[in-house]
């Protein structure tokens, strides 16, 4: 896991997180005095995550029917079987319920409109969301962005905005399925081989990946009109869009991107 997400994490889902990770390298069972070791806590504390751990396994068993087994017992350790799965997939499902990424999320989709509604909607205090934020901000100004309580909630330049978004997506979602919901995978895909056929450039899969995360997020943005000033040295750059059509549609559900200028 890229240590910029981990940070970001609430401190049970840290813990678990490298719990899974000592158990995944331990060939057998770890006992309980060698995990606080690891994890730099006390026996007592040990045991209730292992209890968590445990929730959090009956938990992804049942929403992907799954076949993943813990077993504790006291003079023996613990030990995790992954039967088929690997600690990545426990750790991505781990990532997915946990409060600071899901409300970043909602944040860079545009899903919270105030911080008020939001929190009646998700059934969670206001104190917590607003401290939420607050870490996501400590994540954000790495990027020199600065994440408020109220919109616009990402205050900044827009080129370091969508770096941030960037970094964050790609962290999370590089190994996993596309996650711009409305923005149609596939055309994006082509714009980027029409591009490399026309100027005669290979892009590596990995690549092509992050240029297709680059240009979603850049679609996002400039849908919801946050826009970057025209750099004067731009102009000695292709405009992309000119390979792709001025036309292409880029959103799911028949709505269409209008001309935008993207820079390489």
């Amino acid at each position: 896991m890229d240590y910029q997400i981990y940070n970001l994490l609430e401190k049970k889902h840290k813990i678990l997180c490298r719990m899974i990770d000592v158990l995944h390298l331990e060939s057998s069972a770890t006992d309980v005095h060698t995990l606080s070791q690891y994890l730099e806590l006390n026996e007592r504390s040990v045991q209730r995550y292992i209890h968590d751990l445990e929730e959090l396994i009956d938990n992804f068993n049942t929403a992907f029917s799954a076949q993943l087994k813990l077993e504790y017992a006291k003079f023996k350790g613990v030990n995790l079987e992954f039967n088929g799965y690997t600690p990545y997939t426990l750790k991505n499902y781990l990532l997915e319920n946990d409060i600071t990424i899901m409300i970043f999320l909602d944040l860079i989709f545009d899903r919270v409109h105030s911080i008020q509604s939001y929190a009646r909607e998700q059934y969670i205090s206001e104190s917590l969301v607003r401290s939420t934020i607050k870490r996501i901000n400590q994540f954000a100004q790495e990027f020199n962005v600065q994440v408020k309580t109220k919109e616009p909630f990402f205050n900044g330049e827009e080129v370091n905005i969508r770096l941030c978004f960037f970094i964050f997506l790609w962290s999370l979602y590089k190994d996993r399925d596309w996650p711009f919901q409305f923005i149609a995978e596939t055309k994006i895909y082509d714009s980027i081989d029409t591009f490399s056929t026309e100027a005669d450039l290979y892009f590596s899969t990995i690549h092509k990946k992050q240029i297709a995360y680059l240009l979603a997020i850049n679609i996002l943005r400039f849908h919801k009109k946050y826009f970057i000033a025209k750099d004067p040295l731009w102009d000695d750059y292709i405009n992309i869009i000119e390979f792709a059509g001025e036309k292409t549609h880029y959103f799911n559900g028949g709505m269409i991107a209008r001309r935008r200028t993207v820079r390489m």
